[in-house]
C-alpha cells in the first residue's frame, strides 16, 4: 500500500520509515556544509567509468530519473540504461526487441508490426497494452491517438541512438500524462567534430517454406546518415526505410516506412540552440484476423530548445495524417464504415529552471502547456457539451532535492496536470538513496502516477451520418446507434501507486548488481466492452461498444535482479531475473534473461542474449466481454497457451578496414528452429474451426548486415 494511494487510506509502513529518516536527519540539513556529491574521491571514482564502457549502462550518467545528470548510483528510481554498444552488436532488426534485456519489462510480440510493452504485468487488464511513456532526446515520441506506441513508426533508426535510459515504475511526477509504469527515452547521438557518414543495411529471411514474401526475402532495412560540426554548427542528418512481410501470411505486407531527422546544433548568447526536424511517411497492417486494416500514416514536426544555465524552453510543433478504410465481413455480412482516419495536429511549449543556490540544493520548476485539434470526418465533434475534437492539457511540476548528508540524499516532488475533457490529476514521489560506500546505493521510494484515456477512448465518438455506406449506417443505428461506440467522454485517468526498496552494488565498470523489490497498485483501470444487452428499455440499442472504468484495486508485488560483469578483457556478461504475483500467491510471471558479448583479435565479436519466459494461459479477464463468443457463432473458444518458451539471438561480426566497416550474420529466435516449435508470446483463442483469433506464433528470423563508417 502506498502513501500516494487513495486518499482515505493510511501511510505504509515503508512511508513511515522514509519520514523517519527525514526528520532523524533534518538537524544535519542546516548543518550541512560539504560540497556535492563531486568530491575528489568521486571525480576520481566517475573518471574510472568513464574509461571503459561494458555492455549494460555504458555510461555512469543518466539523466532521464532526475531530468538532470547524476550518476546512477544516486538515481531515485529503479532505472536501466543500454549502451550503443550493445544496439551495434545486437544484430537485432526490431527496436522493441533491444529491451527484453530490462528487467520488470516484459516484451511481446502480438503480430509483425506491433509489439506490446508491460512493466511490471501493467496493462494486462487495460484496453492499452502500453503503458509507459516514450521519449526521444525529451521529445514525445508519439501523439496521444491510440493506446499504444507504435515503435516501427518512429523517425530514428538504430543508428541514432546513443543510449536508452528505462525508468522501471511510476514517473508522472515529472513527466506527467501516460508515465504510468515506466519511461523509455531514447538519446541520439550528438554531432561529432569532424565529418562522420555511416551506413547500414541489413535483411533476411523468415523461418518459414517457401518462398519469401518480398522476392526473395521476409524484412530489409536500409539506414544512412551523416553528424559534423561546420563552423559554430553542429549537425546530425539521417534517413532510412524499411519492410516485413506479415509472419502468417507472407504474401501480405505488415509495415513499411520510411524516415528521417535532421538536428541543427548552435551557441546562442550564454547558451544554444537546438532545432530538431523529422518525420515518417508508413504503411501497413493494423489489428488480428477479421479485424485487420490497412493504414496509410504521414507524420512531420519541428522542435526548437533554447537552454542556458539552469533555464530550458521547448517548442513542439506536430502534425500527423492517416488514412484506414474499414470494410469487413462478419457471418457474411458486409461492414464498410469507409476511411475513419484523419489529421491530428499539436502544439506544445515547455519550460523548466534548474536552482542550485547552496552545494546541498537543487531545485527545478517546470511546466507545459500543449494543445491538440482532431480533424477525423466519421466521429463527432461534440457531445453532450463534451468538446470531442480538441483538447488543451496543462502541467506544473517541482522537485526538490536535497543532500541531508554527504552520504544521503532525498528527491522529493509532485506535479499537477490539467485537460480540457479528462479530470485533473496529481503525481507525486519520494525517494531517499543512501551511499554508505564506495560503490554501494540502497534506496527507498513511493510515488504515484496516472495514465490519460487516448483519443479513441475518450473522445472517438463515431457519427452515424458520416458512414458513406447506406447499409452499414443503416445497421450501426439499427443495433449501436449514436454515441454509443468506441469513446467514452466520461472517463476518468487510470491510476497506479508504488513502493520501491532497491540496491545497487556498482564499485568499478567492470561490475554491477541491482535488486529491486517493490509493490504496486491499480486502480481505475481503462478496459474495452462489448456488451450485447439483455431487457431492452424502449428506445435502447442492444449493443454497446465503448470503454470503461474498473475501480477494483489489483495489488502487485516482485523483484528484479540484475547482474552485469567483464571478468574478462574481452568477454561481458549478463545476467537478470523478474517475477511478480499477487498478494503472497505463487508468481503469476517470471523472466529470465542471459547474455554475452565476445570479442577477439582480429575484429571478430559474438553476441548472444536470451530470454526464458514462464508459460502463461489466456483467458477471458472479463465475464461481461462476449465478443469471442459473437464472432463464433456462439461458440465457447479454448484460451491459447502463451509464454513458455526460450528466446535465443546470436549475432557474429567481423571488422575491417581499420573499423571503418564491419559484416555480420544474425539469428533471432533460434531455439524455436531447433525444436521445431512455434511460440506465442501474447494470449488468445481458438475457434471452434481452428482459426486463432488473437497474437500471430513468432517466427525464427535469419538476416544478413553490414554497416560502413567513415
Amino acid at each position: 500500500m502506498s502513501i500516494f494511494c487513495i486518499e482515505d487510506r493510511n501511510f505504509s509502513f515503508l512511508a513511515q520509515v522514509l519520514a523517519g529518516l527525514i526528520v532523524f536527519s533534518g538537524p544535519q540539513l542546516l548543518l550541512a556544509d560539504s560540497d556535492s556529491l563531486s568530491s575528489t574521491e568521486t571525480s576520481k571514482y566517475e573518471e574510472e567509468f568513464q574509461a571503459e564502457a561494458f555492455l549494460f549502462g555504458a555510461a555512469p550518467v543518466i539523466s532521464t530519473a532526475a531530468r538532470h545528470e547524476q550518476s546512477i548510483l544516486e538515481s531515485p528510481s529503479a532505472i536501466s540504461s543500454i549502451s550503443a554498444d550493445f544496439i551495434k552488436m545486437s544484430g537485432i532488426f526490431e527496436f522493441t526487441d533491444l529491451l527484453r534485456i530490462v528487467p520488470g519489462l516484459k516484451v511481446a510480440s502480438v503480430v509483425s508490426s506491433y509489439s506490446v510493452l508491460r512493466f511490471r504485468g501493467s496493462g494486462e487488464k487495460s484496453s492499452s497494452n502500453d503503458l509507459s511513456l516514450f521519449l526521444i532526446d525529451g521529445r514525445p515520441a508519439t501523439i496521444e491517438f491510440f493506446p499504444a506506441t507504435f515503435t516501427n513508426n518512429l523517425p530514428i533508426s538504430n543508428e541514432d541512438i546513443q543510449s536508452i535510459e528505462v525508468i522501471r515504475g511510476p514517473a508522472g511526477a515529472l513527466y506527467g500524462a501516460n508515465a504510468h509504469t515506466g519511461v523509455i527515452s531514447i538519446i541520439t547521438k550528438p554531432p561529432e567534430d569532424r565529418v562522420n557518414v555511416w551506413g547500414l543495411v541489413q535483411a533476411g529471411r523468415d523461418g518459414r517454406e517457401g518462398p519469401g514474401g518480398w522476392g526473395p526475402l521476409d524484412f530489409g532495412k536500409a539506414s544512412l546518415g551523416t553528424r559534423g560540426t561546420i563552423g559554430r554548427f553542429g549537425y546530425t542528418v539521417s534517413a532510412g526505410a524499411e519492410r516485413e512481410q506479415d509472419w502468417v501470411y507472407p504474401d501480405r505486407l505488415s509495415h513499411r516506412v520510411v524516415r528521417w531527422r535532421g538536428t541543427l546544433l548552435t551557441p546562442a548568447g550564454p547558451g544554444e540552440v537546438c532545432v530538431d526536424v523529422g518525420g515518417v511517411d508508413a504503411e501497413g497492417d493494423i489489428g488480428i484476423d477479421i479485424f485487420t486494416f490497412h493504414y496509410n500514416l504521414v507524420e512531420n514536426y519541428i522542435r526548437g530548445e533554447y537552454s542556458a544555465g539552469g533555464l530550458k524552453t521547448a517548442l513542439l510543433l506536430d502534425r500527423l495524417s492517416s488514412k484506414l478504410p474499414v470494410n469487413m465481413s462478419i457471418f457474411g455480412t458486409s461492414i464498410n464504415f469507409g476511411d475513419i482516419g484523419g489529421d491530428i495536429s499539436l502544439g506544445d511549449l515547455s519550460t523548466e529552471y534548474r536552482w542550485e543556490p547552496v552545494s546541498w540544493s537543487r531545485t527545478i520548476l517546470g511546466g507545459d502547456v500543449r494543445a491538440t485539434y482532431y480533424d477525423f470526418p466519421i466521429m463527432l465533434k461534440e457531445w453532450q457539451g463534451i468538446p470531442l475534437d480538441r483538447d488543451l492539457h496543462g502541467g506544473l511540476f517541482l522537485q526538490q532535492e536535497f543532500q541531508i548528508l554527504e552520504n544521503l540524499i532525498l528527491t522529493f516532488g509532485g506535479r499537477e496536470d490539467w485537460f480540457l475533457v479528462t479530470p485533473q490529476s496529481p503525481s507525486g514521489r519520494a525517494a531517499l538513496v543512501y551511499l554508505p560506500w564506495k560503490g554501494h546505493a540502497f534506496r527507498a521510494s513511493v510515488a504515484r502516477a496516472f495514465r490519460r484515456p487516448s483519443f479513441l477512448e475518450s473522445q472517438a465518438l463515431v457519427d452515424p451520418s458520416q458512414i458513406s455506406d447506406r447499409d452499414t449506417r443503416g445497421l450501426f443505428n439499427g443495433i449501436i446507434g449514436k454515441g454509443n461506440s468506441l469513446g467514452n467522454p466520461h472517463l476518468i485517468n487510470m491510476k497506479v501507486a508504488a513502493d520501491e526498496l532497491g540496491y545497487r552494488y556498482q564499485p568499478n565498470p567492470r561490475i554491477a548488481f541491482d535488486l529491486e523489490f517493490f509493490h504496486q497498485e491499480y486502480w481505475d483501470t481503462i478496459r474495452a466492452a462489448f456488451w450485447p444487452k439483455k431487457n431492452l428499455q424502449p428506445g435502447e440499442k442492444p449493443i454497446s461498444l465503448t470503454f470503461w472504468n474498473d475501480p477494483d484495486v489489483v495489488a502487485q508485488n516482485g523483484l528484479e535482479v540484475s547482474l552485469e560483469g567483464k571478468p574478462l578483457q574481452f568477454l561481458t556478461v549478463l545476467l537478470g531475473y523478474y517475477e511478480r504475483r499477487e498478494r503472497l500467491d505463487p508468481p503469476m510471471e517470471r523472466i529470465f534473461n542471459a547474455g554475452a558479448q565476445l570479442k577477439l583479435p582480429p575484429g571478430l565479436s559474438f553476441n548472444v542474449m536470451t530470454q526464458t519466459l514462464s508459460k502463461m494461459n489466456g483467458e477471458v479477464t472479463d465475464p461481461t466481454v462476449n465478443i469471442t463468443q459473437v464472432l463464433s457463432g456462439g461458440a465457447v473458444l479454448r484460451p491459447v497457451t502463451y509464454g513458455g518458451n526460450t528466446l535465443v539471438n546470436i549475432a557474429l561480426w567481423y571488422e575491417f578496414l581499420n573499423g571503418r566497416a564491419e559484416v555480420g550474420v544474425a539469428g533471432y529466435n533460434l531455439w524455436d528452429a531447433v525444436t521445431g516449435k512455434h511460440h506465442r508470446e501474447e494470449e488468445g483463442f481458438i475457434a471452434a474451426d481452428g482459426t486463432i483469433l488473437g497474437a500471430e506464433p513468432v517466427p525464427p528470423r535469419y538476416s544478413l548486415l553490414c554497416r560502413i563508417r567513415f
